[in-house]
């Protein structure tokens, strides 16, 4: 009696389907990881920049000193005495800037120079402008900041003294897009400045 071994049409679409079943299920999970690890080296690309960019506003507005009476700092400031003072431009909110004397820089004439950060809403990015030069880009092209707020504590909104003997303190608010990833909401990231040193004009 002559029997043949082997397997059945249903047998074989069966086992089939179980093994696409697994190939699906190993492709979902493998895709998941995937997407889950661009995300997270966008995010990481975000807080690199970021940091960067607050450290180096941060070291700059820790130097910086009232304003007297030369010409070159009423230049920069507008009058004597302030610290921090609030700008902008004709597109953004006022308080997409600040502008302020940097005692830790200095010109080619040794002279502390006049800094200014400020948020370009065209191009979503941080600028920073030295005496009156041209803006130089604090961030990339791939970081889009949606938003940036300057403000201050002190004698009024757009300035900050320190004449009552009160330590004058910047806040830096961004909202910032994760790159690639405009399906997640963007990162509010915060950080407030104060002088190195209590600086009084007197």
């Amino acid at each position: 009696m002559n029997i043949k071994k082997g397997f059945t049409l249903i047998e074989l679409v069966v086992a089939m389907a179980i093994f696409m079943f697994v190939i699906s299920a190993a492709l979902t999970v493998f895709i998941s990881v995937i997407k889950n690890q661009k995300r997270v080296l966008a995010e990481h690309e975000l807080l690199n920049e970021i940091s960067y960019a607050q450290e180096f506003m941060s070291k700059a507005l820790r130097a910086a000193r009232a304003a007297t009476y030369s010409d070159t700092d009423l230049d920069c400031m507008g009058n004597q005495g302030y610290i921090y003072m609030l700008t902008g431009d004709a597109i953004s909110e006022k308080e997409a800037g600040i502008k302020f004397i940097n005692q830790s820089a200095k010109d080619a004439g040794g002279n502390p120079i006049c800094e200014e950060f400020y948020w370009n809403s065209n191009d979503d990015r941080l600028y920073v402008v030295k005496n009156g030069d041209d803006s130089i880009p604090l961030t990339s092209e791939n970081i889009k900041i949606k938003k940036a707020v300057f403000s201050l504590n002190g004698d009024g909104l757009d300035i900050a003294k320190s004449m009552d003997g009160t330590q004058p303190r910047v806040t830096i608010l961004l909202e910032v897009e994760v790159p690639g990833n405009q399906d997640i909401a963007p990162r509010i990231i915060q950080t407030t400045v104060s002088q190195r040193n209590l600086n009084i004009p007197i």
